[in-house]
Order: C-alpha cells, then sequence, then structure tokens
C-alpha cells in the first residue's frame, strides 16, 4: 500500500473519532453512565479473582499480580476491538448487507473493508483504558518488577498485533452474512468464545488444544503472551511472530471480503 493511501485512511479515521466524540458528547449523560456500566463490570471481575486467590496461590503456575496484568491487558483488547470495529460496524454489518444498505459503502472512494469496519466509533468505552492501565501498573508494582524499555515496547507491539488478529478472524465470521440468511447472533457468537478464552491463562488448556490456540487459530497472543512478554518470561521474537500472524490473518480477511462480495446484491440489484 502506497504512502498516500496509508495517510488518506489516517486521516479518514481521525475525522471518524472526532466526528465520534463530538456525537456523544451531546449526550454527556449517556456517555458516563455507560462507562459506569463498564467499570462495574470491572470491578466485579476484580472482585471475581481476589475472592479466588484468597483460597490459592496460582491458577497454573499465575499469581494474582499476574492474573492483574492479564486483566488489564484484557481489558484493553475489549476496549480497543469493541469501541472501534465491533459496537457499531461489525454487529451492524450482517443487517447493512442483507438490507442493500452496503451499497453506501462500496460506493465511497476508499478501502470498503476499512470502511464498515471503523465509520462509526464507540468512544465511551476507551475510558477503559485507564482503570486498564492502571491494573498492570499494581501488577507489574506486587511483582516488584520494572520491564526494560524494549520489553514495554515488545508488549505494545504484540498487544495491537492481538487484537488485529481477532478482528480479522470476526470480520470473516461476519461476511459469512453474503451467503447466509439473516443469522442474526453472526456477530455475537465469535465473540462469545473468543473473549472467554482469552480473558484467562493460555495455560489452562492443555496438548493438541493449547497448540491450536498459539498457531492455528493464536489466540494466546491476544493476552497471555503479551503479558509473558512483558514479565520477561517469553522470547521476544513472539513479538515478531505476533505481528506476521496479524499480518497473515488481515490479509486474508481482505481476501475472504473481496471474494465475499462477489456474492453480493445490491438494493438496487
Amino acid at each position: 500500500m502506497k504512502l498516500g493511501v496509508i495517510n488518506h485512511h489516517l486521516k479518514v479515521f481521525l475525522k471518524f473519532v472526532q466526528f465520534s466524540l463530538m456525537t456523544k458528547m451531546a449526550f454527556r449523560f449517556d456517555f458516563f453512565f455507560g462507562y459506569l456500566i463498564d467499570i462495574g463490570w470491572l470491578v466485579f471481575t476484580l472482585i471475581f479473582f481476589k475472592i479466588f486467590y484468597l483460597n490459592v496461590d496460582s491458577i497454573v503456575g499465575w499469581n494474582y499480580s499476574q492474573i492483574l496484568i492479564l486483566l488489564g491487558v484484557y481489558w484493553i483488547y475489549q476496549s480497543l476491538l469493541y469501541g472501534l470495529v465491533v459496537i457499531y460496524n461489525l454487529r451492524r454489518l450482517p443487517k447493512r448487507i442483507w438490507t442493500g444498505e452496503l451499497d453506501l459503502y462500496l460506493v465511497k472512494p476508499i478501502n470498503s473493508q476499512f470502511f464498515v469496519s471503523l465509520k462509526e466509533i464507540w468512544s465511551p468505552i476507551f475510558l477503559n483504558l485507564i482503570p486498564a492501565v492502571w491494573f498492570i501498573y499494581l501488577g507489574l508494582n506486587g511483582l516488584g518488577y520494572q520491564p526494560s524499555l524494549v520489553n514495554l515496547l515488545v508488549f505494545v507491539i504484540s498487544a495491537l498485533s492481538g487484537i488485529l488478529i481477532v478482528y480479522a478472524i470476526c470480520f470473516m465470521v461476519v461476511s459469512l452474512a453474503f451467503f447466509v440468511d439473516k443469522v442474526d447472533n453472526l456477530p455475537y457468537l465469535p465473540l462469545a468464545v473468543i473473549d472467554y478464552l482469552v480473558a484467562y491463562p493460555i495455560d489452562i488448556f492443555k496438548g493438541k488444544v493449547k497448540l491450536i490456540l498459539t498457531w492455528i487459530i493464536p489466540l494466546a497472543f491476544v493476552c497471555s503472551f503479551p503479558v509473558r512478554i512483558l514479565l520477561g518470561q517469553l522470547s521476544l521474537v513472539y513479538g515478531l511472530y505476533s505481528v506476521l500472524l496479524a499480518l497473515v490473518f488481515v490479509y486474508f480477511s481482505s481476501l475472504f471480503w473481496q471474494y465475499a462480495l462477489r456474492f453480493y446484491f445490491s438494493a438496487s440489484s
């Protein structure tokens, strides 16, 4: 992709963010009330693990401080994925396909996958990044560990790559709406499974299941591996693996999208 094209898409994305903030702040009560609900779920999850660790010292080798870091990374993943692409975009994509509304997205002079994935942004959820980073800080402080700048950088890269992997998987599943007739739960099925799998340490899985979740459907790269990279428990080369996997999955999601568009019947056809 040419630099000019990337720059154009970046400018469009920033406009999406700006418009989202303007729209949401017009209804400030809804903005902050939605944030308080998210914080409530975060506190509930924290209390759950706090009670759990009153009876055990570790879960498959993960102590409470490490789980705090995992929770922080998980909430970063949820905030960015849901806020950017899920709530307003992927969840509504099947309806746009079935009703022919997708026509309005395909005629724009911009990459259609980019447009349908990022057009509307749920910005209130980004406030969850604050307690998420705080959890990571508390976990590192509890371990008495200070990661190096290199580990911190590779951690950020791997965490973002993990989000792209999940996005690509969900986008391909939702794109099945071109081939099936009004399966309303289509956008929710992959997310329900993935959110459950990445919220806990990958080490709870054994044998072939762990192998599949590491290299075939690489959900280990979403939360667990970034945490281990941050803590210096995993080679930094896994950061490179995460980038390569993200590029492969996003590439295949683009190919599948282009293929699926061949089966689209527009509102005018």
